[in-house]
């Protein structure tokens, strides 16, 4: 029995051609893809910016002193590929500065505010602190004061004893005056030290007046009270 070749008969021919058919669409279409890549490559890119009368102006280059402006990069049909922000002013840096710098106060604030309330659970403990600190300094001031009173009683018997040497008409040894001045030296250290520990107290009792304060104010706002 003879058979028709599947070429020749209707349902060969076709098959065959929609392979050739599809063929030729693939091939097609992957040319016409590499065509389009290959225009996308070598697409014209322009520069658009504002020149000084900020008029917008579109070239294949930009002059130096627009770049900082700012300026976008186009294709040939207009549609921005990338947008170049302008640079910063030196207002905007100001700005930024003044911003970054409220942004700390704030966040130093804040851990100020959680220190103490985790130290501190009622004002009385606030205040039997301050009181512990300044009792301290005291116990210094008054070390500082019964030196002060020793010196300033050595250097009163060093000054009779050279006053008696002058009515006697002798002459005060070299060892006594220096005596004397190395001794109104150390008396006028100790006062500068009394002066700063007077100040320092000054400056605790300020410190915890304001952490009282402060810390009322955060028990009101968590618990409608200064007190938890």
């Amino acid at each position: 029995m003879n058979r028709t070749p599947s070429h020749t008969h209707p349902a060969g021919r076709r098959r065959a051609v929609l392979e050739r058919g599809c063929g030729a669409a693939l091939r097609l279409g992957f040319i016409l893809l590499m065509l389009a890549v290959a225009g996308a490559a070598h697409a014209e890119k322009f520069f658009r910016y504002k020149n000084k009368q900020g008029v917008l102006v579109i070239g294949h280059t930009i002059p130096p002193q627009f770049v900082a402006g700012g300026y976008s990069i186009v294709n040939e049909h207009g549609m921005v590929i990338k947008v170049i922000e302008p640079a910063p002013t030196a207002a905007d840096l100001e700005s930024r500065a003044a911003a970054q710098q409220e942004q700390e106060e704030q966040e130093r604030i804040l851990k100020q505010d959680e220190l103490l309330v985790s130290r501190y659970s009622s004002v009385e403990d606030i205040t039997a602190s301050q009181n512990r600190v300044l009792d301290e300094i005291d116990v210094r001031l008054s070390i500082l004061r019964g030196n002060l009173r020793t010196l300033k009683s050595q250097i009163e018997k060093q000054r009779e004893r050279a006053a008696n040497l002058e009515r006697l008409g002798r002459s005060v040894p070299t060892n006594v005056t220096e005596n004397i001045a190395t001794m109104q030296l150390e008396v006028d250290d100790t006062r500068a030290s009394i002066k700063q520990r007077n100040a320092e107290k000054e400056l605790v009792v300020t410190q915890f007046e304001a952490d009282i304060e402060r810390f009322k104010f955060l028990q009101k706002r968590r618990y409608g009270t200064a007190e938890p």
